[in-house]
C-alpha cells in the first residue's frame, strides 16, 4: 500500500538522507521545504510565547544568520581537517553539485522545524518555569536523545550532540532572541558535513559532492554515526558551547547590573 502525500512528505528528509528517494528529486525537496517553513511559521506565531523573539532590523538579522552559518560550516570544516591530518579521511572522488543544491534545500527545511520546535517553543516555555540555565540543560539533553532513534547512534552520541549542538544552539537562541543564528548554524553544520564533504549526518549518508573513505577507529571518526561522535567534536563543539554560554552569562549579568547602576546614579541638582 502506497503512503499518504504526508506521510511521505513528513519522511522525505530522513528517506533522502538514506538514498531512499531520488536524489535528484527537486520537486520532494521543494515541497518539504516549504512545509517545513509553515510549520516553523506556524510554531512561531501560535505555539512560542507571544513576547519572546525580538524583532530586528532586516540587516541585523541577516547578519546574526552569517554569524550562525559560519559558525557551523567553520567548526564542521575544523573536524574533517583534523580528521585528515588523522589519516582518516580521504577524498577519493569528486561527484556533481546537484547534492549541493538539493542537501541545502533539505537540510534548510530540517534546520527550521527542530529549531522552531526546540529553541522557539521549548527552550523559552522551560525558561519561564526553571530559569534559563535549566532550560537549556533540558532542551539539550532532550536535542540529544532525539538522535537516538537514528541509524548507529549510542549513547555517547546522544550526550555528544546535546553537549555541542543543543547548548551551542541554544545559547544562541538566548543571546539574540531570535531563530536565524540557530537555524543558521544548524544548517550550515549539516550541509557542509553531508551533501558537501560526504561525512554521515547523524547516522545517515546523504547524496555528496566529495566521496571520502573514512577509516579509522570510532572514536575518532564516530563511526557509523558521523564526526558528532567523535572525540575531535567532542572537544571543539564543547569548546565552542562554553565560549556561547560564556557571552551569555556575560549578557546577562550586564542587564542585571545596568538597572541598579541606573538607579545609583544620582540626577544632577
Amino acid at each position: 500500500m502506497s503512503r499518504a502525500p504526508s506521510q511521505k512528505l513528513l519522511h522525505f528528509p530522513s528517506r533522502w538522507m538514506r538514498g531512499e528517494e531520488s536524489p535528484d528529486d527537486l520537486l520532494g525537496a521543494l515541497l518539504f521545504l516549504a512545509a517545513s517553513a509553515l510549520a516553523a511559521w506556524f510554531m512561531v506565531k501560535f505555539l512560542a510565547p507571544r513576547d519572546d523573539i525580538k524583532p530586528a532590523p532586516l540587516a541585523k538579522r541577516l547578519r546574526e544568520g552569517a554569524i550562525g552559518f559560519a559558525l557551523g560550516a567553520g567548526q564542521l570544516s575544523f573536524d574533517v581537517l583534523m580528521m585528515a591530518l588523522f589519516g582518516v579521511y580521504t577524498v577519493v572522488a569528486v561527484h556533481g553539485l546537484q547534492p549541493l543544491f538539493l542537501g541545502f534545500i533539505v537540510m534548510t527545511g530540517v534546520a527550521l522545524v527542530e529549531e522552531g520546535a526546540i529553541r522557539a517553543v521549548m527552550l523559552p516555555r522551560i525558561e519561564r518555569l526553571l530559569g534559563p540555565w535549566w532550560a537549556l540543560f533540558l532542551t539539550s539533553a532532550l536535542f540529544g536523545a532525539a538522535h537516538l532513534g537514528n541509524p548507529n547512534a549510542s549513547a555517547m552520541a546522544a550526550v555528544a550532540i546535546g553537549l555541542e549542538a543543543g547548548a551551542a544552539l541554544g545559547g544562541l537562541y538566548l543571546l539574540t532572541r531570535r531563530l536565524w543564528a540557530p537555524v543558521a548554524m544548524h544548517l550550515a553544520w549539516n550541509w557542509m558535513c553531508g551533501p558537501v564533504l560526504g561525512v554521515p549526518v547523524s547516522g545517515t549518508a546523504p547524496p555528496s559532492l566529495l566521496q571520502p573513505r573514512i577509516e579509522g577507529p570510532d572514536w575518532l571518526t564516530g563511526g557509523g554515526f558521523g564526526v558528532e561522535a567523535s572525540v575531535i567534536e567532542l572537544f571543539a563543539g564543547t569548546l565552542m558551547a562554553t565560549v556561547i554560554l560564556w557571552l551569555l552569562y556575560k549578557q546577562r549579568q550586564s542587564a542585571i547590573s545596568r538597572p541598579a547602576h541606573s538607579m545609583s546614579v544620582t540626577p544632577a541638582s
